[in-house]
């Protein structure tokens, strides 16, 4: 049976830690906590490298955008936030639900894209690569039934065999998860729509 050793052992951040996800392109990880801070670690050296301005709030949920080195965070308060690793800087914030937001999620497709649903359910698909500003497009946006009692969480995937027909082939499938609020069960996997990389026929 596989057993794991903890080899080290760092504290920085003050309070309780929300996130932490792997920089491969940078060699690190980057981490955030309920004491408002989101870090930069380089893991060859066991140091943070740099500290990002999260805009006041916590941030409980990180994302790397790997091909285009940049980081997104989702703040407890609903802000949705990207930082160029390269330079540090805040440079993309995601605005145009008009509810707190609630999930975000990556596309694994050309170009990226992320996904994201607010607290009424209203789902929004945004071309990263298309910055202009600190803003980018929603290419798409409608709306999905929240079932009372359960939590919604956003998925996504390679598209299931029965969307690649009718002449039109899907990269990638989006997905909702129902789950109890009581966390004891999944209630239901809702698909919601097949996907197209630009280019793809």
């Amino acid at each position: 049976m596989p057993f794991f050793v903890a080899v080290l052992q760092v504290r920085v951040h003050t309070d309780i830690t929300m996130s932490i996800i792997s920089i491969p392109q940078r060699s690190g990880i980057a981490t955030s906590a309920l004491d408002h801070r989101v870090l930069l670690w380089d893991m060859d050296r066991c140091k943070v490298t740099r500290e990002l301005d999260a805009n006041g709030a916590p941030i409980e949920k990180l994302l790397n955008v790997r091909p285009l080195d940049l980081l997104l965070g989702l703040s407890v308060s609903g802000e949705l936030i990207g930082w160029d690793l390269g330079m540090g800087e805040k440079c993309l914030v995601l605005n145009g639900h008009a509810t707190k937001v609630v999930d975000i999620a990556l596309v694994g497709m050309v170009p990226p894209r992320a996904v994201t649903m607010d607290s009424g359910g209203n789902v929004k698909l945004w071309e990263l690569s298309a910055r202009s500003g600190l803003s980018c497009p929603c290419i798409i946006s409608f709306a999905v039934e929240r079932l009372e009692g359960f939590q919604s969480t956003l998925c996504t995937m390679t598209a299931p065999q029965r969307l690649r027909g009718a002449g039109c082939l899907h990269d990638a499938a989006l997905g909702l998860v129902h789950a109890r609020d009581d966390g004891l069960a999944a209630h239901d996997v809702q698909l919601l729509l097949g996907l197209q990389a630009e280019g793809t026929h």
